[in-house]
């Protein structure tokens, strides 16, 4: 048996009180924007469980740590894909209506995304899967370029040579939310090149 260090993520609810804003949604806008310990109350409230970030015990490079997404947030995250078939599927109506008629060349683009997105959706009920994270920074003349990563992942950056906006000391950080659109040929290709170290 195998020891792991099993990073959950998983649904809460925060009480942030007395945010003053001009609107309720200008209020929540505020509230997220905030660290887990300012808020005033926090409840696990039996939330969701989304994901998990599993590392084996002793790796200490990370190197087969897995990124895995439970079955609804895989369901969130398809939920993109199928609005954006319904509105190809709208615009298609739009210009049967405007030609007095369907015409295929009309419709195979929505068919051809509303294939996708059942089998994205179908994909979500499927027994979990894991994804091996891998996560790339491309950095040039000193200066974090771009990042992906092979699953849906938060990076935190660090830069040791510019101070915080918001702490007026380094390192300054910025945090950014990757969709993990690394896939396919690409991911592959990273794979190879890890398992060659």
């Amino acid at each position: 048996m195998t020891l792991f260090n099993v990073h959950l993520y998983r649904e809460m609810h925060l009480l942030f009180t007395a945010i003053e804003a001009e609107t309720p949604e200008a209020a929540a806008s505020i509230a997220r924007t905030r660290p887990t310990d300012e808020a005033d109350h926090i409840d696990d409230c039996d939330g969701a469980n989304l994901g998990a970030l599993v590392d084996e015990v002793g790796d200490k490079d990370y190197e087969r740590s897995v990124m895995i997404d439970f079955e609804c947030e895989r369901e969130r995250k398809a939920a993109a894909e199928m609005l954006a078939t319904l509105r190809a599927f709208v615009a298609a109506d739009q210009l049967a209506a405007e030609c007095g008629e369907w015409k295929w060349e009309n419709l195979e683009p929505a068919f051809a995304q509303a294939r996708a997105a059942i089998a994205t959706a179908e994909a979500a009920a499927l027994p979990e899967t894991a994804v091996r994270l891998i996560l790339t920074v491309t950095v040039r003349g000193g200066l974090v370029q771009d990042l992906d990563a092979t699953a849906s992942v938060t990076v935190i950056v660090e830069d040791w040579d510019t101070d915080d906006d918001e702490t007026g000391e380094k390192p300054a950080r910025s945090i950014h939310t990757l969709a993990g659109k690394t896939s396919g040929q690409s991911a592959n290709v990273l794979l190879h090149r890890i398992s060659n170290e």
